[in-house]
């Protein structure tokens, strides 16, 4: 149930959820929280003429209105990758979370939208900040567990090379690559679509990436450390190079 509250003065709604066999209230605000999209059956409209609004129902002293969400989130699942369509417009018409994803993110595409943004939450996908970014930003808090924005980096810098994590995020960004792939397929249907000029200076043209905005979330006690030592790779290398010299004796 959806109750009204204000909360410091602004408009919030109180949610009920159960959760490890209990029942709790949680207050939350449309335009600030993230809320994560759960579904038996991710069936949705055709009708791509407006741009989707997800709405939360708020009973208000002032009569029942609907408030739209800024921000929702999908649960990464490893499953995605497998069995991936051959085109975007297949992809669409699945019943399933990536199904869902897909025309959620062509429906934004086509209406210029920008609400609401979209977030793709990796559970028990380990992460480290990003070198050429300091600190993290103020984490989200779930029932149980507090989430962090994180960009996909899944790979720990060593002086030869990199060395994957435990490559949760990898099978992410792999998804990622795909829909933008299918998509590209999508860019003309847009009603204003232009061909990308060619930049000559650099000798490409300009991607389509039909997800180009979306965000993620981690655990935040998901969270290592960059290595300092030699990474596994650099290991082998130096035993290969050993095993290659020749002293001549």
């Amino acid at each position: 149930m959806i109750q009204y509250s204000r909360v410091d003065g602004h408009d919030f709604a109180r949610i009920s959820i159960r959760g490890k066999g209990e029942d709790w209230d949680a207050p939350v605000n449309p335009t600030h929280d993230i809320f994560c999209i759960r579904s038996k059956a991710w069936n949705t409209h055709d009708n791509h003429a407006e741009g989707w609004q997800i709405q939360l129902p708020d009973l208000s002293p002032n009569g029942s209105q609907s408030m739209n969400i800024q921000n929702i989130a999908l649960e990464f699942n490893e499953s995605w990758n497998k069995d991936l369509p051959k085109s975007y417009y297949e992809l669409m018409s699945e019943t399933s979370a990536r199904g869902f994803l897909a025309r959620l993110l062509y429906n934004r595409y086509l209406n210029d939208s920008i609400t609401p943004q979209i977030w793709i939450i990796v559970k028990n996908g380990q992460w480290t900040i990003d070198p050429e970014r300091q600190g993290t930003a103020e984490p989200w808090y779930d029932y149980d567990t507090d989430y962090v924005h994180v960009s996909p980096y899944f790979s720990c810098p060593h002086r030869l090379r990199k060395h994957d994590f435990d490559g949760v995020f990898r099978n992410v960004i792999k998804f990622e690559y795909s829909l933008d792939v299918l998509g590209a397929a999508c860019e003309r249907d847009h009603l204003d679509y232009m061909p990308r000029d060619y930049d000559g200076d650099w000798g490409f043209y300009e991607s389509f990436d039909i997800s180009y905005d979306v965000k993620f979330l981690a655990q935040r006690d998901m969270q290592i450390g960059t290595c300092t030592g030699r990474g596994p790779d650099e290991d082998e290398e130096e035993e290969e190079e050993e095993e290659d010299v020749d002293m001549g004796f």
